[in-house]
């Protein structure tokens, strides 16, 4: 599905089309790029290389980093008590919150 997704565009998938009109936002785009800041995402068990952000219009990149935080939270070691994970977990959080809120609006 991560991969069907990177591939989309605003004209073949509502979900792209929500990611974008997020990305305007004034929060969107805030939390966009203080993600990229967070920038290389390591996978917590060392497996697979780092997810590398280039800026806030790397959609491909930025969809990757948000699946690894996600599966670092489930199946890795991410920690409340580390200001870092901390971070990365409350701005993707964000992210997708604005990104869900936008693609309700779609519909």
């Amino acid at each position: 599905m991560i991969e069907w997704l990177k591939v989309q565009t605003p004209e073949t998938s509502d979900i792209i089309t929500a990611y974008e009109a997020m990305k305007q936002t004034t929060v969107g785009l805030l939390a966009l790029k203080a993600l990229v800041s967070y920038s290389p995402i390591k996978d917590s068990k060392g497996r697979r290389h780092d997810i590398e952000m280039i800026n806030e219009n790397d959609r491909k990149n930025i969809i990757d980093a948000m699946y690894r935080i996600r599966c670092n939270l489930f199946h890795g070691s991410k920690s409340s008590i580390n200001n870092r994970d901390n971070k990365l977990i409350k701005t993707a959080s964000g992210i997708m919150a604005k990104w869900m809120s936008e693609l309700i609006s779609v519909f």
